[in-house]
This record gives structure tokens, sequence and C-alpha cells, in this order.
């Protein structure tokens, strides 16, 4: 028989529990305990490696967990506990909801998860509704993404070696996301045991102010941050493919009301690249109802397949792309201006364009006003490829004030004589002809926006 040692102290109604088992069973004890069970500490001879699922589920009354051999932690086992202390080194596989709606209230407010790689699809919300100002995971991986903290209520969440920027959502006290070895943005989540896949990066982070993901290069479909009220800065500065042969369409900051400036330095190609072929039917749009978005910055997008650049940002009045090589629509009346977000005079600049498909202006929603359009500059040859018309042509679709093509002086007869521009034939002007003004708009916005102290923030983030 095997040889079982119990130590039980009753203090005040309190129970603690200490077993030490010689066969290495674990303190499976504790789970038919109710009421007053207060302490796990896991004192067996050979320790358990793994607490299997449900294991103290609902167990409020536990205010301290050591476990110091186990490896595993089951879907469930943890969940809706308050604990004050949580010691648990060795433990780097977590199940879904193992510590969801867990109580953290050590000295420090710490959940410190020393090994936790939750490298798994199963650690959806696995601490989900954690309560604990500050979560620390320093082996944190998570393929699958983020989800394993949806819904916590954390300030500051330490991710050092995290490899997917996605599937974060309502972390409604976090300020900033710095995930310093993300290069993805896209992941697969689990629910209602059925594995499904997003590519929607941070959603419904209402304080989140900073959004740093210095390595990222590759975002799938869907939105990279939604429903972030007071996101100000995001620093992507690798990202080089949105949304490439996705399956759906695809938004990189969405909802985000007090955004000004957006900068992608290094995007390239957004949606298609030089490969996707014509049957392709997915778009993607570089911000929407982002109502104080002043400026974007695409020093090198190239290829893109875009409805609207922009939606619902009525305080963008020009779009200045100066690597775009070919936009691409399946539906040659797609956008390019947002049907009721623009009221003004209005800049496109393209001076690389080899090929354009979809419509500028595509309803009298649209004011606007004087259009100009730069197109191509001094070493093109030969004029670029308009494979639709750039507005209806209906007087109610056009811009109501003056309408100005601007081509390169050696190109401007071919335009004129070109198929489909030559309807145009009335608008093309020299580019020598560039009023300053719009020279010097030119030049402001192909100058790099001013970066926030990224270190600053880093620094405040990880504190």
């Amino acid at each position: 028989m095997e040889n079982l040692e119990i130590d039980l102290t009753i203090d005040d109604g309190a129970l603690e529990i200490d077993l030490d088992l010689e066969s290495g069973a674990p303190n499976y004890l504790a789970m038919l305990m109710h009421g007053n069970l207060t302490t796990i500490n896991d004192t067996v001879t050979e320790r358990a490696s793994s607490i299997p699922s449900y294991a103290f589920y609902s167990k409020e009354s536990i205010k301290e967990v050591n476990l110091q051999d186990a490896e595993e932690i089951g879907p469930y086992a943890f969940h809706k506990t308050n604990i004050e202390k949580l010691d648990i080194p060795n433990v780097t596989t977590v199940g879904e909801y193992a510590f969801s709606y867990i109580t953290v209230s050590d000295e420090d407010g710490v959940l410190f998860l020393p090994k936790v790689e939750n490298d798994c699809v199963e650690s959806s919300w696995a601490f989900g509704y954690a309560t604990a100002p500050k979560i620390v995971a320093p082996e944190y991986i998570g393929r699958s993404g983020l989800g394993a903290f949806n819904d916590g209520k954390a300030q500051k969440l330490i991710l050092p070696k995290a490899k997917i920027a996605a599937g974060l959502q309502n972390m409604k006290e976090l300020v900033t996301l710095y995930l310093p070895a993300a290069t993805e943005c896209s992941h697969r989540y689990s629910q209602n045991g059925a594995v499904r896949s997003s590519s929607n990066g941070v959603s419904s982070c209402n304080k989140l102010v900073n959004l740093v993901l210095p390595e990222v290069t590759n975002g799938g479909s869907g939105y990279l941050a939604t429903s972030c009220p007071m996101l100000v800065n995001a620093y992507l500065p690798k990202l080089k493919n949105y949304a490439v042969r996705s399956n759906g369409n695809a938004t990189i900051f969405n909802s985000c009301s007090t955004l000004r400036q957006i900068s992608l330095p290094s995007l390239t190609n957004l949606v298609i690249d030089e490969t996707s072929g014509t049957t392709y039917s997915y778009a993607g749009t570089i911000a929407s109802n982002c109502p104080n978005l002043e400026r974007i910055f695409l020093p090198n997008l190239e290829q893109a397949a875009f409805t609207n650049v922009y939606s619902g940002c009525p305080k963008i009045d020009g779009i200045f792309l100066p690597s775009l090589k070919r936009r691409w629509q399946k539906s040659a009346t797609a956008p390019v201006i947002a049907t009721t977000s623009r009221d003004g005079d209005f800049i496109l600049y393209t001076p690389k364009l080899e090929e354009w498909t979809g419509y500028i202006i595509y309803s009298s929603a649209s004011k606007i006003n004087n259009f100009s359009w730069v197109i191509g500059n001094q070493e093109s040859t030969t004029t670029a490829l308009l494979l639709s018309q750039i507005w209806q042509e209906s007087t109610s679709y056009k811009p109501y004030g003056e309408i100005n093509l601007y081509v390169p002086d050696h190109l401007v007869d071919d335009y004129k004589n070109a198929t489909n521009w030559s309807k145009y034939a009335s608008y093309f002007k020299p580019q020598s002809e560039m009023p300053q003004e719009l020279l010097d708009r030119i030049e402001y916005e192909l100058t790099p926006p001013e970066e926030p102290d990224w270190d600053a923030i880093i620094e405040e983030a990880w504190s």
C-alpha cells in the first residue's frame, strides 16, 4: 500500500492541506474539498507534472498556489480563483481559460509566468479577464496569437518573445503594446472546440495609446488596430506586406478617433503583389473612420488593390504615393476617394505610376472642389495605362471646381491621345506649370514625419 501522509492545519476555519505521497500522485485530494480550502502546496515526493482540466474550478477561497514541478495546466483548472500568491515556475503550457477570471493580489500585483509559452491554439483566453496590474511572460511565444490575455485588466503586458501581434481584444487598461519579437499579424484561435482563423491585430483596447511593433513585416486580412479610440502612436517601421493574397478585405487602422498620422515607411504591397492576377477580388484600406487623421506617409507602396486609401477620414485632403506602380481593382468603379468623407480640394500624387484601374471618384456625395493629379515624372518614357474611367461621365460625379492632370512635359500630347486618357484631354497640363504651392505640398508630404520618443515610451511600458 502506498505511503500517504496528510498534514491538516485549521486556523480560524481556514484549512491548509500538505500531502506527501511516495507514489508521486498529485494533490488531487484538494479537488474534493469544498468551502475553506486556502492553500495548494504540492509537496509530493514525485511531484505532479500536470494539473487536469477543471481541477480547482471556481474555488474562490484558494489564496496560494505553489506548483514547483507542474509543467502543464489544463483548461479551466483555476478558472475564477482569487490568488494572493501564484508560484508556477516550470509551467510551459496552459489550456484555454485555465486562469480566466483570476484575481492576483500579491504585493506587487504581478501575474508572473516565467516559462509559459502557450504555443498552442488551445491557449485562447488562458488568462482572459485576469485582474492584475501587470502580466509578465518572458518566454511566451504564442504562435496562435495574443488571445490568451483577452479581456484582461492589466495596464502592462510584457511579452518579449511573442511571435504574433494579433488576436488581442478588450484589454481596457492597457496603454502601450510593445512586442519586440513579433513578425506577423495573423493568428488562429479556439472557439467552442473548433479552430478558427482571424487576422485582427488589436481591437477594443480603450486606453491603448502606443502600438509598437518594430519587427512586424507581414499582416493578414482584417484590421491591424480597430476600435482603439485613444491610439496616437503606431510604430511599424518594417511592415512590408499587408493582406497580400488574403481571403478577405483588409483595413489597417479602423475607428481610431485620436490617430492623427500614419507612417508606414516600408509598406510595399497592399492586398496584391506583382504576381497577382486580375481575377483577385479583395481590397484594402489604410484607414477608415479615423476622423482626426491628417496625414498618411506611404513612401514605398508599389502594388495595391485598394477601395479607398481611406474612408471616414475627412481631414485627409491628399494621397501621396511616390512609389506606386500599380493600382488595381476588379470593380472598375471602386473609388479612391471615399464617397461621403471628402469635401474640399484634393491632391493625388503618383509619379511612378505604370497602371491604374478603378475610379478616383464615384459618388455625387464626394464634394471634391479642385482636383489635382500628378502622374509620371520626367524619367517616364510612356503614358501610364488607364484601364477604367477616372469618374463616371456625369457632372454630378466629377469634381466641381478646377481639374488639373499634371503629366511630364514631353508626354502631354501622348496623354491627350492615349486610350482612355483622351476623354480627359482638356485637363492635361505640363508638370513645369505646377504652382509653387503644390510643389511645396509635395515636398512636405514626402518628408518623413517626426517620430515620438519610442525609447521613453517602451521604458515606461516595461518598467
